[in-house]
């Protein structure tokens, strides 16, 4: 299942970063697998919207639809990654660079507000220029270019994301080890909390291992505000508005298309 994930974050990587995109007009010169894509754009987009309004509304998405699509996505891009998120946490080297970023996050994500601000900035910052790249390319270029070239933007996001869920991982796999040490941890959603020691070993636990109990403890509850973050009503709306203007300026331009050949 792994190599489906590597799969994925290779074809991830050479479409944002290596692949050189040719810029083409939005007119009778559109070739018919260009069509194809903008047309699967605006599908995945109005799905997008559908599960958006759906939060924000507070609708069921038990739909036949919603699950069928989720199965699809789970299986063939969500355990993927996954499995080669777990592959990746056997890596001595891989464990050093999160152990070193821990510290430095935690202390950039301490303030609530700034938690707030930051992670609406990463995590929107991108699809707002992306849609504004679209609207100069459909509005006045009339061909696909800036779009393009904004593209590369999505990494960042990509990145975070990534090094959070891997941070995510890893530090409930150290939690764990360090509940075999006699350090009891509940775990509640993705809180964990430190319940009980016993008393009759403190003296024999290493203040290290519960310097790493308390980060680790800490980083989840981060990470897990930042998710709260992300399901937060005004975030959903952000990203609802976003993915209409999307989607709607790529129907537009299908739409100008169109005219531009019956004409």
């Amino acid at each position: 299942m792994y190599h489906l994930g590597i799969l994925i974050v290779l074809w991830v990587i050479t479409r944002l970063l290596i692949i050189e995109r040719l810029p083409y007009r939005l007119d009778e010169t559109i070739t018919l697998w260009q069509l194809y894509i903008i047309y699967f754009i605006i599908l995945g987009s109005l799905l997008e919207i559908k599960v958006l309004l759906d939060k924000l509304l507070h609708r069921n998405t038990n739909t036949i639809l919603y699950k069928m699509t989720m199965k699809y996505i789970t299986k063939y891009y969500t355990q993927p990654l996954l499995a080669f998120q777990r592959e990746l946490l056997k890596s001595s080297l891989i464990i050093s660079i999160l152990d070193i970023c821990k510290k430095p996050l935690l202390s950039i994500f301490k303030y609530d507000k700034l938690s707030i601000t930051i992670t609406l900035y990463i995590f929107l910052y991108a699809r707002i220029f992306i849609v504004l790249s679209l609207s100069i390319d459909v509005f006045y270029l009339h061909h696909i270019f800036v779009f393009y070239k904004m593209l590369y933007l999505l990494i960042i996001p990509l990145a975070v994301n990534s090094l959070l869920s891997l941070l995510h991982e890893h530090s409930i796999k150290t939690l764990n080890i360090l509940e075999s040490k006699d350090v009891s941890i509940t775990h509640n959603n993705l809180y964990y909390e430190i319940v009980a020691i016993n008393p009759n070993i403190c003296s024999k636990i290493k203040n290290n291992i519960l310097e790493n109990c308390k980060t680790n403890f800490e980083m989840l509850s981060m990470i897990s505000n930042i998710h709260e973050i992300k399901n937060w009503y005004y975030f959903i709306l952000l990203q609802s508005i976003l993915s209409i203007i999307f989607c709607s300026l790529w129907t537009y331009a299908i739409l100008n298309i169109i005219y531009i050949c019956e004409s």
